[in-house]
């Protein structure tokens, strides 16, 4: 990536190091970026998965790391009346840990004003970070389960294309190349009784702002 690349263009917002730019990046560099973030190599069903993402966002930001001017990630959002989807987050593995799911999902509810964050995925990174943006979170480990919560998350199943909330086999097979682990072992336990990371399950994840 040209360091220049990203000079005299209007960011939305600077996170520490981090720019973030409401644009879509090039498709063949969002494709590496997905190939090293997931650990997969460049295959046509790749490139085919980030090309349909990138054209049927609502909202979009392309994250650049500022001192280098380099595109590092990028995040793909959707929304549904008062409901914000994300619909992909995709960043560099060395540039994880930052805190940046959570300002970009911060940012996109800032941009649209909407109350519930919905999401879909095997990661219990990912859930982690949903639930730190938000007032209620669903599922969690070892407490009931807010009806109002769980009845919200069902409504959204068939929009988002899930047969449960926990879909058994949504991904055809696990997306990364090692599995996503949280330090928290208990919290890391409780997530691999209800996702199956070989098997490719997707848990349904919704919250209140």
């Amino acid at each position: 990536m040209n360091p220049t690349s990203y000079q005299n263009r209007v960011y939305v917002s600077i996170e520490c190091n981090f720019l973030f730019f409401p644009e879509t990046p090039e498709l063949e560099v969002a494709v590496l970026i997905a190939s090293e973030a997931f650990g997969q190599p460049i295959t046509p069903e790749l490139r085919t998965d980030v090309f349909e993402r990138l054209a049927r966002k609502d909202l979009i930001f392309s994250i650049v790391e500022k001192s280098k001017g380099e595109l590092i990630g990028f995040a793909t959002f959707m929304v549904f009346g008062d409901t914000l989807y994300l619909d992909g987050i995709v960043i560099r593995p060395e540039y994880h840990k930052r805190g940046l799911s959570k300002q970009t999902i911060q940012l996109a509810r800032k941009q649209t004003s909407t109350d519930w964050l919905v999401l879909c995925t095997q990661s219990v990174r990912m859930w982690s970070a949903g639930r730190k943006v938000t007032s209620t979170w669903y599922p969690l480990p070892n407490k009931m389960n807010d009806t109002e919560l769980e009845q919200k998350a069902r409504s959204l199943m068939v929009t988002l294309g899930m047969k449960d909330l926990v879909d058994k086999g949504f991904y055809g097979g696990k997306l990364y190349d090692q599995k996503p682990t949280h330090r928290n072992i208990a919290l890391q336990s409780w997530w691999d009784t209800i996702c199956s990371f070989e098997r490719g399950d997707a848990v349904l994840c919704l919250g209140r702002f």
